[in-house]
């Protein structure tokens, strides 16, 4: 019974049209603006990777520089640092992953001290308009413009090529999909489109590369049988909360990928969708169904998380046939977007709703606010802390673990905006989990005009975010204004 997901998947995605798909429900399912994103389906082969992948490789914004840095949100950037991080790379600052407006990120640039002369961008947006990554190579251009570079000759973007585009439109633009058809989605980015296969030539050599994309091949009939076996399991009680066993350490790029996937893709869409979802190698509370993307065989640590990704795209398309939930999509994003331009001029002015202050610049302050709201709460188990700006990763776990054992609550501390574009969709209509915005207010050391104007640049635009989304919320989420 299972296997008929499965087929009705392949036969979906062999139809780039959505012609002849009477009676697949994929043909709805898969759905966006009127196009099936099923291009992740099919495994590419190995000689067309190599085609795709000599297109961009042969230009002069790769072949001629010696560092990349790739800007992006969601999973197209985690891709890329899931490459760096288990790639095993010995020159992994060749590749720099930029993926939020967090001050922290900008420090890059002043701690690696790049040749800008050899130094490509690579924006990586479907659209070419998402908030963050526009801003991102925006303010990047004029830092090539300040060291006397004409930007145009750094700057590039993969997204999407769609048909009938004049060479005009899309000069230094390159497509994310190898086949370079518009039908793969930002929450289905890896293991087979440019976000991942760009940063795995450049950082690993060309046997490990062909070798660890082999073992997916070989191991493909495998993962799709035991993913949409378990898929249909869990189907047959709807609703069910969701737990992703996987490999390596929390708030790694991996888990960050499957998070925004699997969260994006199923929360907060019918009535069926799951009460909950959650990931780490953790134990599990007992109602929540396991996964395992933990247990795949492969000679590397990326081997295996290229199975993961695909494994995890495999599920959640199953479960979301069984449970007929649109997955191609997160429309509920929209509700904190439209609001973030109306905010942007009274970021610096008192929050136009009920606030918490903390005006303490320990961190053990923020602790212990966070833990006398938590006493208050009986409606929810679950709790998600999101910064605005991010703390360091050491500094958020510490915070997590701390709240975790010091409450009766399940907590999770999370950096905005990345939160948002992994979990935002999912946290809605989501009856289980309170999610706690913490807008952070500090001063920086004077610097140069430009890095001062773009640190407030982007701290302005986050903490716009960070009451955007609390108003979209509702009473579904807390406000703490840190003042450090």
């Amino acid at each position: 019974m299972y296997s008929q997901a499965i087929s009705a998947l392949f036969e979906a995605a062999d139809n780039f049209n959505h012609a002849n798909l009477v009676g697949n429900d994929f043909a709805k399912l898969g759905l966006e603006d009127g196009q099936l994103m099923l291009g992740w389906v099919q495994l590419p082969t190995w000689e067309n990777i190599q085609l795709a992948l000599h297109k961009i490789l042969s230009t002069q914004f790769i072949s001629d520089r010696t560092h990349f840095l790739f800007c992006g949100t969601g999973g197209w950037i985690h891709a890329v640092n899931v490459v760096r991080e288990l790639g095993c790379s010995s020159n992994q600052q060749k590749v720099i992953g930029l993926h939020s407006l967090n001050p922290s990120e900008l420090a890059v640039l002043l701690q690696h001290e790049f040749d800008l002369q050899q130094t490509t961008c690579i924006g990586i947006s479907l659209t070419r308009t998402t908030l963050e990554t526009c801003l991102l190579m925006e303010n990047l251009q004029k830092y090539f413009a300040l060291a006397g570079l004409n930007f145009e000759e750094h700057f590039i973007w993969l997204t999407s090529i769609l048909a009938g585009q004049k060479s005009s439109e899309i000069e230094h633009h390159f497509s994310l999909t190898v086949s370079g058809r518009a039908d793969v989605g930002a929450l289905f980015s890896a293991p087979c489109t440019l976000a991942i296969l760009l940063p795995m030539v450049l950082l690993l050599k060309e046997e490990i590369f062909a070798h660890s994309y082999q073992q997916l091949l070989v191991n493909q009939e495998r993962l799709l049988d035991k993913m949409a076996k378990r898929a249909y399991e869990i189907s047959q009680y709807p609703g069910s909360a969701l737990w992703f066993r996987t490999e390596g350490k929390r708030q790694s790029s991996l888990e960050r990928w499957i998070l925004q996937l699997t969260r994006q893709a199923l929360g907060s869409k019918t009535p069926y969708s799951p009460a909950n979802i959650l990931l780490g190698q953790d134990i599990a509370p007992p109602e929540f169904e396991i996964i395992e993307l933990d247990k795949f065989s492969g000679d590397t640590p990326l081997a295996r998380a290229m199975q993961a990704m695909y494994a995890c795209q495999i599920f959640v398309a199953c479960l979301a046939y069984w449970w007929k939930i649109p997955f191609v999509t997160h429309p509920e994003v929209q509700q904190y977007k439209k609001l973030v331009p109306e905010l942007l001029n009274s970021v610096g002015k008192t929050p136009p709703f009920e606030i918490s202050l903390v005006e303490d610049a320990d961190v053990t302050s923020l602790e212990s606010v966070l833990i006398e709201q938590l006493q208050l709460q009986i409606k929810y188990q679950f709790v998600e802390i999101v910064l605005y700006p991010g703390l360091t990763l050491d500094i958020r776990q510490k915070l997590e673990e701390s709240l975790s054992f010091q409450t009766k609550h399940h907590c999770r501390v999370y950096e905005g905006s990345d939160w948002n574009h992994h979990s935002f969709q999912f946290a809605i209509a989501n009856q289980q989990t309170l999610v706690i915005i913490v807008e952070i207010v500090t001063s920086f050391d004077p610097l140069s005009d430009f890095w001062t104007n773009t640190i407030e640049r982007h701290t302005g635009m986050l903490q716009s975010i960070a009451r955007a989304t609390h108003i979209a919320l509702g009473k579904s989420s807390l406000f703490i204004q840190w003042r450090l």
